[in-house]
């Protein structure tokens, strides 16, 4: 009897392990579009924290889709005529999916040497939450810094899209007016101007109504 008791402890014990495992997964999913919303076929996603790495083609309709033990992972792509593209860490929890919208820059054709590239360079602007700034030109005072060129400010699933963007020289809040997107998840949102709260991670997009999200 003592013995068919630990024969069953040795299967169920695994399974139980198995089982365990698999409810601590989640998923990574997204789209990969260019700035005026079409989707993007053949783009390489690929993901990385320190333990897992992952690497996938965006198929016919631009999706990328995986599913991953929790943690925080970089985001970069490659393709043909892009720049290499990268963002600020996802943070994926477990039993909670995560949507990305990833929008690379395109570099000119081969064949069009005359045509400059995009230059973009990377600064994190805020440690604590990990946003970070991809930009060409800053110019910045005692009191702030005006990032420009083809800008993108990324924290956590946000992207933030705009012609110039300033944020305090504490790093703490950004603001941008003008034409804005703003990827939000799998949101797309357009608005005249933004104010974002890195401390608190927050922002308020003005349009009507104003949106307001917390990241």
């Amino acid at each position: 009897m003592n013995a068919n008791r630990v024969s069953f402890a040795l299967i169920v014990i695994p399974l139980l392990a198995s089982a365990r495992s698999e409810a601590q997964q989640s998923w990574l999913h997204g789209y990969t579009l260019d700035m005026h919303g079409a989707v993007i076929p053949g783009i390489q996603i690929r993901v990385a924290s320190r333990e897992h790495e992952c690497m996938s083609t965006t198929d016919i309709e631009g999706r990328f889709n995986w599913q991953l033990p929790p943690g925080a992972y970089e985001v970069t792509a490659l393709g043909n005529n892009i720049v290499p593209y990268r963002r600020s860490t996802v943070t994926v929890a477990s039993a909670h999916p995560t949507s990305l919208i990833v929008r690379p820059l395109f570099a000119a054709p081969s064949d069009q040497d005359r045509i400059p590239n995009p230059a973009p360079k990377y600064q994190v602007v805020n440690a604590k939450s990990g946003a970070l700034m991809r930009f060409e030109t800053s110019q910045g005072d005692s009191d702030s810094v005006t990032f420009r060129g083809d800008l993108m400010l990324s924290v956590e699933a946000v992207s933030i899209y705009a012609d110039s963007i300033t944020c305090s020289t504490q790093r703490s809040t950004c603001s941008a007016r003008g034409s804005v997107l703003v990827d939000a998840g799998s949101e797309q949102l357009q608005g005249t101007s933004i104010e974002v709260d890195l401390s608190n991670r927050t922002f308020v997009l003005r349009r009507e109504p104003a949106v307001t999200r917390t990241f």
